[in-house]
C-alpha cells in the first residue's frame, strides 16, 4: 500500500489587517525627521547639492525637481542619497542626486530587499 506524501501549506505569518496595524504602530513610534538628521540645515544642503548636479539623476540621467508639489510622472522628485549610508556624513563627495525610482532600487539592494532576477 502506497502512502501519499504529506500536504504542506504555506503558513501566512501576518494577516493583512495585522500588517496594517504594524505599519501604523511603526509610524507612530518613528522619530520625527529632524531627530533622524533631516533638519533645516539638511534642507539647505540638499537643495544646493541638487542644483550643483544640474537637477539630474546620477544613475539614469532623468530631470528631477526640488519640491514635491512640482513633481510629475515625467519629472520625479529629487532624492539626495548618502553613498556610505550614514545620514550624519554630510560631506559633499558622499552625496549624490537620485530620482525616486533609482533611490528606492538602490535602497532595496543595499538593505537586502531587492528581488533576485531570474536567469532565463
Amino acid at each position: 500500500m502506497s502512502r501519499r506524501p504529506p500536504l504542506y501549506r504555506i503558513a501566512r505569518t501576518t494577516r493583512p489587517h495585522e500588517e496594517k496595524d504594524h505599519k501604523a504602530r511603526h509610524d507612530r513610534e518613528r522619530p520625527c525627521a529632524s531627530r533622524r538628521g533631516y533638519d533645516r540645515s539638511w534642507c539647505k544642503l540638499r537643495d544646493a547639492v541638487i542644483i550643483e548636479h544640474g537637477c539630474r539623476c546620477s544613475f539614469c540621467g532623468c530631470l528631477v525637481v526640488l519640491r514635491k508639489k512640482e513633481a510629475t510622472s515625467k519629472t520625479p522628485l529629487a532624492n539626495v542619497d548618502h553613498i556610505d549610508g550614514n545620514v550624519w556624513n554630510r560631506e559633499r563627495d558622499n552625496l549624490r542626486v537620485l530620482c525616486a525610482s533609482c533611490h528606492s532600487r538602490r535602497t532595496a539592494r543595499d538593505q537586502g530587499f531587492a528581488q533576485k532576477r531570474r536567469m532565463s
